[in-house]
């Protein structure tokens, strides 16, 4: 069965894996800008203010150009998982796959979300082990009450997800959004969007029983500082009060070595 109504929304890069790749800046040297290639870790704790730090050509595409290259995050995600590299979201990633527990990538990078998607449907087949498979097929069965295929167990799973790349030109035309809005407000309107999601798939799943004990969780894990304090700040003020029936657990995987879960719940959470 899903692990008691769990479901998983993961940042990419530092959390699930960690790449190579790296991003594009200007870098103001008294009154002269220089153009700058940092990693993703450095990135995180750079502020772009215009005047120490800029995008280059002030353009997000320019500046992470090997982010949104196609096929890049499939071959990010496939090259950490079949590797030995440790990081930090992988056990809770993995086990929610086992599980057919819910998940949504909500990324910074550019691909469109099918191409996110065409790279989790590679992880099932190539990564996962044949057992890990078969849970996953058996607890789809056990959600939908259901004889299933191992090719129809799965394409219903993925169907499930939501996959969410809040740099996408094409997904942000998709929601009439704009890349002025920061990353992390980005990351709370699509994180909300999910909750809603598994809301609503949830009461499919447990239709009888959801009426009288709807309770469920939905995970965060990012490693960015500025994400993490943003979505718990709207989890408090806002998704709380909406959904007092959810718990809510931020993990933090800023260090890797000491990873935080916080738990927000209503008050009258039991």
């Amino acid at each position: 069965m899903l692990n008691n109504k769990r479901s998983y929304a993961f940042d990419f890069d530092g959390n699930l894996v960690f790449t190579k790749d790296t991003i594009f800046l200007l870098k103001r040297d008294w009154k002269w800008w220089h153009k700058k290639e940092v990693s993703q870790k450095e990135f995180d704790n750079i502020q772009i203010d215009g005047k120490n730090w800029r995008r280059l050509n002030d353009s997000p595409q320019d500046s992470l150009i090997n982010f949104w290259k196609s096929g890049n995050y499939k071959k990010s995600l496939l090259d950490a998982l079949s590797s030995n590299q440790t990081w930090p979201g992988r056990n809770v990633y993995i086990q929610a796959n086992k599980n057919a527990s819910p998940i949504a990538k909500i990324t910074a990078r550019g691909q469109s979300p099918n191409e996110l998607m065409e790279a989790h449907r590679a992880v099932i087949y190539d990564i996962l082990t044949i057992e890990d498979r078969l849970s996953l097929i058996e607890n789809m069965q056990i959600n939908l009450n259901m004889k299933l295929s191992e090719n129809m167990a799965i394409e219903l799973y993925l169907n499930n997800n939501l996959y969410l790349p809040v740099q996408s030109s094409e997904f942000l035309n998709m929601y009439a959004l704009n890349l002025a809005i920061p990353t992390k407000i980005r990351k709370n309107i699509w994180f909300e969007r999910f909750v809603w999601h598994i809301d609503l798939l949830f009461r499919k799943y447990y239709w009888k029983s959801f009426v009288n004990n709807p309770k469920f969780s939905v995970w965060f894990s990012d490693d960015n500082l500025q994400n993490i304090q943003s979505m718990m700040d709207f989890i408090k003020a806002d998704l709380m009060i909406k959904y007092p029936y959810v718990k809510f657990v931020v993990y933090n995987t800023n260090d890797s070595k000491n990873i935080k879960e916080t738990e927000l719940i209503w008050k009258n959470f039991v």
